[in-house]
């Protein structure tokens, strides 16, 4: 897969410098997304059950249904949906949270760790791979970057709803 940067080189004839990189910014998301959703496809499942399968992975303890729902800033319903499907195919297992029986703890079942592990190790390897391609200034500079405009996104569209 080829990719062109979608960098503003200069500005379109009637169009602002802020509208621009915007459009800019929405195409590398879509993009993202679009590479994520490839790759979740080619290992037969859905980018949001990869997300949460990923997260679980993680989790040698497993986690709330509700911290996850949390973490993943997924809608209780799409969660719950995902957890459904992973629940039929023997991958993940709900029981109720040992200190929130209101709660239910989500974990990969042994069935589920050995299907996952290896999908797992493939997307890091593939992540580390490209986060590699950037230096350590470039790092920091995209994780300061992408976490003022996610707050400064949230504070503008509290403010209009």
């Amino acid at each position: 897969m080829t990719t062109k940067p979608y960098m503003p080189v200069t500005v379109k004839k009637g169009e602002d410098l802020l509208n621009q990189t915007m459009e800019l910014c929405y195409q590398n998301w879509w993009k993202i997304e679009q590479i994520y959703a490839i790759w979740a496809a080619k290992n037969d499942t859905h980018p949001k059950a990869l997300f949460t399968l990923q997260q679980l992975y993680h989790a040698q303890d497993g986690y709330s249904q509700a911290a996850l729902c949390e973490k993943l800033q997924f809608p209780k319903q799409t969660l719950s949906s995902i957890l459904n499907k992973l629940e039929q195919d023997d991958l993940v297992t709900r029981q109720t949270h040992p200190k929130d029986r209101r709660n239910k703890l989500v974990k990969l079942t042994d069935k589920g760790l050995a299907e996952v592990r290896p999908v797992m190790e493939r997307l890091h390897q593939a992540e580390l791979e490209a986060y590699s391609e950037l230096t350590i200034h470039e790092r920091t500079q995209l994780l300061l970057l992408i976490t003022k405009l996610s707050n400064a996104l949230e504070r503008s569209f509290l403010k209009t709803n």
